[in-house]
């Protein structure tokens, strides 16, 4: 029997799966939608990293078929751009955490560039292509914003507020998160800007940086604080990742199960369409035979709640009368 070809959401991939016949042949699903997909752009403009069923996927800026590039022993997520768009850095779960990983967009060299106990997440490539930074939650349990050496995978701490999300500013020198000051008893979220092994200053509120508008824009085109104002649009379900501006009026994101363009905060959202082909070979599940009608006594494993037409007699037996009315 050839494959069988299925269109749907990756959401309901999974969930379909114990219901399928004939377990002993490949499925062969075509995956149009997701859920919490984060996507990003390539420095050249050229192709669109998407994070799709547990793997990164490539596919063209205008949209098309993807390439997964990843194995599928890698859980990836939330993919991040070398400056030379020939390799993609990302969050993949291994050893009970995550963990951060380079990989080249032609499936080649994965690497690992952190390892231990702690959560590593959400990296940011810088522009220079030497460092990556991002959220671990190696100091104290509380995620703060660290840097990989790409070269060395030296880590080191850039400060130690809460961060969410961070990522080089367009300086390459500085860094841009959202968290809260350690020392702010009500741990106001806000914007701040650090500089590795400086001082920490809020983002808004320093006239003399480029960064320093809003809402702050990474390097990379990501933007922090977008996502509400998009929602407040009309979109009814953006994921929470940061938008990308890939031109200076245009931006890339992910609602609504899809990757979308628009132009700025008030454009009309058009869909990248994608399409994604996995094989999937579904587990099979012993069938257990259960007799719902048995001609002999079974035994009474407890009593919930006797009616007023049931009894227990004297040999433990329950009786019930039941009455029978003929249509």
């Amino acid at each position: 029997m050839p494959p069988r070809s299925v269109s749907l959401c990756a959401a309901a991939v999974l969930a379909g799966l114990a219901f399928r016949q004939d377990p002993s042949s490949d499925l062969e699903l075509t995956v149009t939608e997701g859920t919490n997909i984060a996507a990003i752009a390539s420095p050249d403009r050229k192709s669109i990293a998407i994070d799709l069923q547990g793997g990164l996927w490539i596919l063209q800026l205008g949209g098309g078929e993807a390439k997964k590039i990843t194995p599928d022993a890698v859980e990836a997520r939330q993919p991040t751009w070398a400056p030379d768009s020939r390799s993609i850095a990302f969050q993949g779960y291994d050893d009970n955490a995550w963990h951060i990983y380079r990989i080249g967009v032609d499936g080649t060299g994965l690497t690992a560039l952190t390892d231990g106990l702690f959560d590593d997440r959400e990296p940011d490539w810088s522009r220079d292509g030497a460092r990556i930074v991002f959220a671990s939650d190696r100091y104290g349990g509380i995620y703060s914003a660290w840097t990989v050496d790409v070269a060395s995978r030296a880590v080191a701490q850039v400060s130690t507020y809460e961060a969410r999300m961070p990522c080089w500013a367009r300086s390459d020198h500085e860094i841009i998160f959202q968290g809260a000051n350690p020392r702010d008893a009500k741990k106001t979220l806000a914007w701040w800007i650090a500089r590795p092994g400086g001082p920490v200053r809020p983002a808004l509120a320093d006239a003399r940086s480029p960064d320093a508008q809003a809402p702050p824009t990474c390097g990379s085109g990501r933007a922090h604080g977008l996502e509400a104002a998009i929602a407040s649009s009309g979109e009814s379900d953006v994921f929470p990742f940061l938008p990308q501006w890939i031109s200076p009026t245009e931006l890339l994101y992910t609602a609504d199960g899809h990757v979308k363009r628009r132009a700025g905060l008030n454009g009309k959202p058009t869909v990248v369409p994608f399409r994604a082909g996995l094989k999937v070979r579904p587990p099979i599940y012993p069938r257990r035979h259960r007799d719902l009608q048995p001609g002999h006594r079974q035994p009474a494993l407890g009593i919930v709640e006797l009616g007023e037409e049931c009894a227990v007699h004297a040999d433990a037996a329950l009786v019930c009368r039941i009455h029978v009315v003929a249509p």
